[in-house]
């Protein structure tokens, strides 16, 4: 059996972080909720964020693969997503106009919702294979989370599947158990 060594990219990790935190600068609703799931977890944002997305024309690509990025897909025109390929680092998303984006990751955006966002709302159904709550929007920034299950994509979608998901889950839940202790 090999053993499997996740990459060092540390170019490409500080160009996030600084990136991030220059973007968290500009929303301070954004810089409210970092200090409070610093303060309410002792994890960084930077450990929750999904996705960070920046407008193209002030992103030089040829940078970015120098620092261990490679295009993972051509959405549209110069809008691409880029990842680096062999770390845990979260994607970097090339977009047109002038707005930047960061989408934090959670696993309840409800739960979420209740804490940070309470006058917010949720887009997409409950137990939707993807989940967003925009908090908040200034100095063509935008703060959003989002929930997924089992999607990859960065698109709200009407799913007609959550039926029998719930009834899945609730089969799952209900489930007899038995211990045996010896």
């Amino acid at each position: 059996m090999s053993l499997f060594d996740w990459g060092l990219f540390a170019d490409a990790e500080s160009f996030l972080r600084t990136s991030l935190n220059g973007l968290l600068g500009r929303n301070s609703a954004a810089e409210r909720v970092a200090f409070e799931i610093q303060r309410g977890t002792s994890t960084s944002i930077f450990d929750w964020v999904d996705h960070l997305a920046l407008p193209a024309e002030k992103v030089d690509t040829d940078e970015l693969v120098k620092m261990g990025f490679e295009e993972q897909k051509k959405i549209s025109g110069d809008e691409a997503v880029f990842r680096v390929q062999g770390s845990t680092l979260f994607p970097l998303i090339l977009k047109s106009g002038r707005g930047s984006e960061v989408v934090l990751a959670v696993e309840d955006i409800e739960n979420f919702r209740k804490v940070i966002g309470k006058e917010k709302g949720v887009q997409g159904l409950a137990n939707s294979s993807f989940r967003e709550l925009a908090l908040s929007s200034e100095n063509d920034f935008t703060f959003s989370i989002l929930e997924r299950r089992g999607s990859s994509g960065y698109m709200i979608e009407n799913s007609d599947d959550i039926v029998s998901y719930v009834e899945a889950l609730n089969a799952l839940e209900s489930r007899e158990r038995r211990v045996c202790i010896r």
